[in-house]
């Protein structure tokens, strides 16, 4: 999924699910920002001695450095491609390689990403628990977009794609190693693409319908937020269900920046029914979260920052948020999917 999705329907559901106007952005953006956290390192404090170390959820762009199973098991696996576990219940065991690649192709709404969730919701009471939320969010919605697909190079991502018209792909989704959904390109992401197929590897034809995956991801995520505020984890109603299929059939450019003011736009009037309000998300430079935490004097993201401390970064949303990602990574790598038999960092 991208921004239109992680960023501006999460803030909608947010809204429906009951949460305040500042809580939702909160989520919102630590949902999207799972997206553009690219940097890992260390921020020197310089007046104090001290320092903070974080890590990145994301891939600045897909170059062959990237490539590398170790490191996929660190970001994409954890963070996008959550392992369906197929064929497995909590006392399996993967003790072949084919075995092992068939538990981590991602499935909707699959065990790991249930106790994904409920892991979050045991921490509801957190300083990071709105940012845990969102990062959660942000793995769970996925397992329907990148369901069938594996985060690490894999015979499973292999595909043959029936390109659509004004869809055409990329040199480098064609000519790039089988990683992730890269072989169809922006395909799974799309909300309003329905009716698109591809061919496996083995020669299976594989049909998706984005339009009511989406709008089924926003169901269930929908029920997880609710819980996280104490209620009844019923999902959306059917008119909220209509709007949103008729918002994400409606906005069919490709480029996900373009639906996403859309999205915002629409915010904006009104149009979902919980009052005009105004959502804004600035992921780097001035008005970001980390230059909120360390200082608008921060213009260059690197792995070896040096800042002065201020004692409000404790409490900043940048720093809570880290927080949230280091517990999210161990939680699903060292936790979760070690009890079905899966280990990979």
């Amino acid at each position: 999924m991208q921004i239109d999705f992680h960023h501006a329907v999460t803030y909608v559901l947010a809204r429906w699910a009951g949460f305040s106007s500042q809580d939702a952005g909160v989520v919102a953006y630590a949902s999207e920002y799972v997206d553009d956290t690219t940097t890992s390192g260390t921020v020197r404090f310089f007046n104090t001695g001290g320092a903070f170390v974080r890590f990145s959820s994301a891939h600045a762009d897909m170059n062959l450095a990237n490539l590398d199973d170790l490191k996929e098991a660190q970001v994409m696996i954890p963070f996008h491609f959550l392992p369906g576990l197929s064929g497995q219940d909590k006392a399996g065991v993967h003790l072949s390689r084919a075995a092992f690649e068939a538990g981590l192709m991602v499935t909707p709404h699959s065990p790991a990403a249930q106790d994904m969730a409920a892991e979050c919701l045991k921490r509801k009471d957190y300083p990071y628990a709105l940012h845990l939320l969102g990062i959660t969010l942000h793995t769970f919605v996925d397992t329907w977009a990148h369901q069938g697909f594996v985060g690490r190079r894999a015979d499973a991502n292999d595909i043959s794609l029936k390109e659509l018209p004004g869809l055409a792909l990329s040199p480098l989704s064609k000519l790039a190693p089988p990683i992730g959904h890269i072989k169809a390109g922006a395909y799974p992401d799309l909300p309003f693409l329905s009716g698109w197929s591809y061919k496996t590897k083995s020669g299976q034809m594989v049909s998706r319908d984005n339009l009511t995956d989406f709008t089924t991801a926003a169901h269930e995520a929908v029920k997880i937020m609710q819980q996280f505020l104490g209620a009844s984890g019923t999902g959306l109603t059917p008119g909220q269900q209509d709007l949103l299929r008729g918002m994400f059939s409606s906005q069919t450019n490709p480029n996900g920046g373009a639906r996403h003011q859309a999205w915002l736009k629409a915010i904006e009037e009104n149009h979902f029914g919980f009052g005009k309000e105004t959502l804004v998300y600035v992921p780097h430079g001035k008005g970001s979260w980390k230059s909120q935490a360390l200082g608008d004097m921060l213009t260059v993201e690197s792995g070896d920052e040096k800042q002065p401390f201020r004692p409000e970064f404790l409490e900043s949303h940048w720093k809570l948020f880290h927080d949230a990602l280091e517990f999210h990574r161990f939680s699903v790598l060292r936790d979760i999917l070690p009890r079905y038999g899966l280990c990979l960092a």
